[in-house]
């Protein structure tokens, strides 16, 4: 992937229902070129696809990161193993045996049988657990509790959660209302922060060098600050940074790099920034993806 590709990703990422006008308006091209790209990525198998799901916060539910070393354990033995977990949504499997497993709490009760679930599926002797921190969205936050969706908002995620980018016109078409009614109901559900779109992507199709950055900063230090000084220099070229809640001197992020020469640029960059104090990359080969008890709620029958 070059430069394009990954602006691409990023601003997908950050809104997957953008329109091919605004992703082309952003990145300074024509809708043709935009089109051909996104179509490239999907072919190669680098974007897996668009997904709509009832957001993290809204539901209150607690997403955590599992990080460990399980060598030996293949792909196939790791995804049979999860395969009837409803908290696992992934894996990815990275050099040295490394595994990176996402989860999705209802309830903090749940986490002790999560990690035992983990140990006996990988082998893990002692993972690291990160409890993620989630911002609520939405220009006017609420819950389960407190907005209820209604039958039909339920529909229009469950029509969503197979294509995020699909036209309101067609969601409308298939579900047997208009689209004012459809639009009128995703404003709603983004303004309440009860709608959450994700981009899906497998890091073993890019041909890139894509790693995993463990960061341990210094006492003391604003991690916010770190943060925002490492987008700002690596800008396409790293995504997906996530803090802890459990571990407010660490965060990660997700680095795509041309060659293992570029990674090893990053990394020295990365190492050299301020308050930083220890960073751990870790290559990423594949990944798998499990829908949740989150995903089973707008699943058709």
């Amino acid at each position: 992937m070059d430069e394009q590709d990954l602006r691409l990703i990023q601003m997908l990422v950050r809104d997957p229902r953008a329109t091919y006008r605004e992703l082309a308006d952003g990145m300074g091209m024509s809708v043709q070129a935009v089109h051909r790209r996104l179509q490239l990525l999907h072919e190669s198998g680098v974007i897996l696809g668009f997904t709509a799901a009832i957001s993290i916060p809204y539901l209150e539910a607690i997403p955590v990161t599992i990080y460990g070393r399980a060598p030996g354990r293949t792909k196939k033995e790791v995804a049979a193993a999860f395969d009837g977990n409803e908290l696992i949504s992934g894996v990815l499997f990275g050099s040295g045996g490394v595994l990176v497993i996402s989860a999705l709490l209802r309830k903090v009760t749940e986490l002790d049988g999560l990690i035992a679930a983990v140990r006996a599926g990988t082998g893990m002797a002692n993972p690291w657990v990160g409890i993620e921190s989630v911002r609520p969205t939405g220009s006017r936050p609420a819950t389960a509790s407190t907005e209820p969706l209604s039958s039909l908002d339920m529909r229009i995620i469950s029509s969503l959660a197979q294509d995020a980018r699909k036209a309101s016109t067609d969601v409308a078409k298939e579900l047997g209302v208009t689209a004012a009614t459809v639009n009128r109901r995703l404003e709603r559900l983004e303004t309440i922060g009860a709608l959450e779109y994700v981009t899906m992507l497998h890091p073993g199709f890019s041909g890139d060098v894509v790693s995993i950055f463990q960061i341990d900063i210094e006492e003391g230090v604003d991690r916010s600050e770190v943060i925002a000084r490492l987008r700002s220099k690596m800008g396409a070229k790293a995504e997906y940074y996530r803090t802890f809640v459990n571990v407010p001197d660490r965060f990660s992020f997700v680095a795509w790099n041309s060659t293992l020469r570029e990674l090893e640029l990053t990394f020295e960059m990365v190492v050299e920034e301020e308050g930083v104090r220890l960073a751990v990359p870790d290559i990423m080969f594949t990944g798998w993806y499990h829908p949740t008890w989150r995903d089973r709620m707008v699943m058709r029958p």
